[in-house]
C-alpha cells in the first residue's frame, strides 16, 4: 500500500493495524490471517513475521518524532467526510 501511496502523493501519517496476531474470526475460523504476525498452529503457536509487520517497523521508525501541532489537525478538519468517501 505505502509504495502506491508514494507514487500517487498521498500523505500517509498514520497506520491501522487490523491484529497483531493471526486469531480465530468468528465467520472464518482460523482460516482467514489478518496479523502482522503468522501464528503456526500446528507447531507449539510459533510466530513468524509478515511482510507487513517488517514494513510498519520501518513505519514506525522513520515517523516524525514531534507532537501534533493546531494546524495540523485544522488541515484535517475534514476527516469524516473523507473516511465516508471510502
Amino acid at each position: 500500500m505505502y509504495p502506491k501511496c508514494s507514487v500517487d502523493g498521498c500523505d500517509v501519517r498514520g497506520y491501522s493495524t487490523w491484529s497483531l496476531l493471526d486469531n480465530f474470526e468468528w465467520e472464518r475460523g482460523y482460516t482467514m490471517r489478518f496479523g502482522l504476525y503468522y501464528v503456526d498452529y500446528a507447531d507449539d503457536l510459533k510466530r513468524y513475521a509478515k511482510d507487513s509487520a517488517k514494513w510498519f517497523k520501518k513505519f514506525l521508525e522513520r515517523r516524525e518524532q514531534s507532537t501534533p501541532t493546531l494546524d495540523m489537525y485544522k488541515s484535517i478538519k475534514k476527516w469524516w467526510s473523507a473516511l465516508q468517501m471510502i
